[in-house]
């Protein structure tokens, strides 16, 4: 599953670059006859050649949009509401994300355009100082502080569970003094783009 979502995702990229490459081209041309209808006068040939570069489609009309699988599932992490069966099932890279160290820092690079979801196993359990109880990755009452999973590309932090940006992945749990948390979380690392 992880071999196709990489393969599905690489044909896409190179899908619409192909695209944009040949759009830039057309526009280019088309800007040239645009000029030459205006300069010779011929102005309705001119706005008829500006429509047809209007319809071609640009960065926004190529951008890739998240499957929406993948924003269910992200949706259901965030609620706390995947269970470890559709867990096990998922495709990805495990990681694990140990409560005591400050930034748990992947291999993976993120460039431009890369897009990922974190899938953190539901039953996993980490604590933090004193008497704390032990709490899923959701963290105390479900709150973006106190043990949450944190996901970070380079130093952007991100608001849930769907990293992007340009820089390397690392995750943590969310705690001021993190050297005397206990116990960790495995997530899944699922490329989506």
């Amino acid at each position: 599953m992880e071999r196709y979502d990489k393969a599905a995702s690489e044909a896409k990229k190179t899908f619409d670059a192909t695209i944009a490459k040949a759009a830039d081209a057309a526009r280019k041309d088309l800007t040239k006859i645009q000029e030459s209808e205006t300069k010779a006068g011929r102005l309705e040939a001119a706005i008829a050649v500006k429509n047809q570069i209007d319809r071609l489609p640009n960065a926004e009309s190529t951008a890739f949009e998240i499957p929406k699988f993948y924003l269910d599932l992200e949706e259901r992490i965030e609620a706390g509401t995947m269970t470890v069966t559709e867990w096990k099932g998922l495709p990805g890279t495990k990681f694990n994300v140990e409560a005591a160290t400050s930034s748990n820092l992947t291999k993976i690079v993120l460039k431009k355009g890369d897009i990922y979801l974190i899938a953190p196993n539901p039953t996993d359990k980490w604590k933090g100082s004193g008497p704390a109880i032990a709490v899923n990755y959701l963290g105390e009452n479900g709150s973006r502080i106190g043990m949450r999973l944190q996901v970070k590309v380079g130093d952007a932090e991100m608001n849930a569970f769907l990293a992007e940006g340009e820089g390397v992945l690392s995750m943590r749990a969310n705690d001021t003094l993190p050297a005397d948390n206990g116990g960790s979380v495995t997530v899944k690392i699922i490329r989506i783009r």
